[in-house]
């Protein structure tokens, strides 16, 4: 009897979840309809998502206020929408513009995204149940900033200077969102492993500088999760850490520095040498940098040297080498100009920069990301510098 009330009861919730439309597929085909009131002056809409390490782009006339995107899905994505005027605001165009754009969730199934008078103040529903959960996840980290990090500022501090509130306040920020990936991004993800919104939270508490404690953390999700385009990704950069890490031989490659030579990571052979990937364009390489040159013009003569290759494209080729004379990086600079699919990048599972591996005499890898006063303090420790 109790087996089939239980057959019963399954049947039941099968027929409400079919009726609500709520199907979890995690790729398959979307349709987006916008339903646009009282914003005459908008034309066009335009919708971005990434799929597969690309950014995909698609627009849309508008018509009696209506319009409506299609597409197919590889995984579920974040996407921003925003509208167009058909004749621009020449004075302070960006009134219309941050007024009608708006953040969604993209998931296999339909959509709708309601608006009256501006596009960020719209309603968006569909039949996808990840799109509640990252709905819900969204208003988690907002509650999250209401309930600590905007107190920060209005913390009272007379007894410090301007500067030293603001280094206070810098600080506390720091240790604030410390938590808040803890408690939003990481928590999320371990309570949705078997959803692609986990998935998006543990790229955001991750970011795309592997250790061997985030890859454990991985391998939580569900597999179905982990075989996602963005969780074979992510399997890329952990089979680099597998391959590149302390004690092992960096791997060779070749490729033409500044002035067209060619030039190898054996090439400094019997030197310590920081292999260092930036680019011109990359403001924390270009931060970084003084502290390179310190530690160069301070340990070269006892046999260290730093071989900067630079994630660039032929586009920024005047930018890379304008960079390399402003920073004074008066060592060997070289890039086959491929950006994120050169040679070296690829080979060392590149995908933020700036990233540097210490590699001794031998051709191994000593140490990972030695980044302000860790680069000179290894070295005083290898050179024997009390």
């Amino acid at each position: 009897m109790r087996r089939k009330i239980n057959l019963i009861l399954i049947l039941f919730l099968s027929f409400v979840s079919k009726s609500f439309g709520q199907e979890n597929k995690l790729s398959g085909t979307f349709v987006l309809e916008l339903h646009l009131k009282n914003i005459p002056d908008a034309y066009k809409a335009i919708i971005t998502y990434p799929q597969g390490g690309k950014r995909v782009s698609d627009s849309a006339l508008i018509v009696n206020g209506k319009c409506a995107f299609q597409g197919t899905l590889s995984e579920c994505a974040r996407a921003g929408i925003g509208l167009v005027k058909k004749n621009p605001d020449k004075i302070k165009p960006h009134i219309f513009i941050s007024q009608n754009v708006f953040e969604c969730y993209l998931a296999p199934g339909k959509a709708t995204l309601v608006a009256d008078s501006a596009l960020k103040n719209g309603v968006y529903q569909g039949s996808s149940g990840y799109i509640s959960e990252y709905e819900a996840y969204v208003r988690d980290i907002s509650s999250f900033r209401r309930k600590n990090v905007l107190g920060i500022f209005k913390e009272q501090t007379p007894n410090l200077t301007k500067d030293e509130r603001s280094a206070y306040i810098k600080q506390k920020n720091k240790q604030m969102f410390a938590k808040m990936k803890e408690q939003c991004y990481k928590g999320f993800m371990l309570s949705h492993l078997h959803s692609p919104v986990g998935l998006f939270a543990f790229q955001e508490y991750a970011g795309f500088v592997m250790t061997d404690s985030l890859e454990n953390l991985f391998r939580k999700l569900d597999p179905s999760i982990q075989k996602l385009p963005t969780g074979l990704y992510y399997e890329k950069l952990f089979n680099a850490i597998h391959r590149i890490r302390p004690g092992v031989i960096a791997p060779d490659f070749t490729i033409p520095d500044t002035a067209g030579h060619n030039v190898s990571v054996s090439t400094f052979k019997g030197k310590y040498v920081l292999l260092d990937f930036w680019a011109s364009w990359c403001s924390p390489c270009r931060k970084e940098h003084p502290n390179l040159v310190a530690a160069y013009q301070r340990f070269k003569s006892k046999g260290f040297t730093v071989f900067s290759v630079s994630v660039d494209k032929m586009t920024t080729r005047p930018a890379w080498l304008k960079a390399i004379r402003e920073d004074k990086l008066d060592w060997t600079n070289a890039s086959d100009l491929m950006g994120w699919d050169s040679v070296p990048s690829k080979l060392y599972g590149i995908s933020v920069v700036p990233q540097n591996f210490l590699i001794d005499p031998a051709g191994k890898v000593l140490a990972i990301n030695l980044h302000g006063p860790a680069l000179q303090q290894k070295l005083e420790e290898l050179f024997k510098i009390p």
